[in-house]
């Protein structure tokens, strides 16, 4: 690979599946949490996107769910 096409891995991302069923991918970038979402409103004929990309900000370690001890 050229030096100028070097590729830079930004995040992780995990597979989810919502309560109906339905994946996602979820990851956490910086100060920010991402998800991206399939397209569930592509017209047909038309150049809509397969996927969106949501940001929101990162729950504060307060506001996160607590581990008791001995979970990992």
């Amino acid at each position: 690979m050229h030096e100028k096409n070097k590729m830079i891995r930004l995040t992780g991302l995990w597979k989810q599946e919502t309560k109906d069923g339905k994946t996602y991918l979820n990851g956490i970038l910086g100060g920010s949490r991402i998800m991206i979402l399939p397209n569930e409103y592509q017209r047909e004929g038309k150049k809509d996107p397969d996927y969106h990309i949501m940001i929101c900000e990162r729950p504060k370690q307060e506001d996160a769910p607590k581990k008791k001890t001995g979970d990992l």
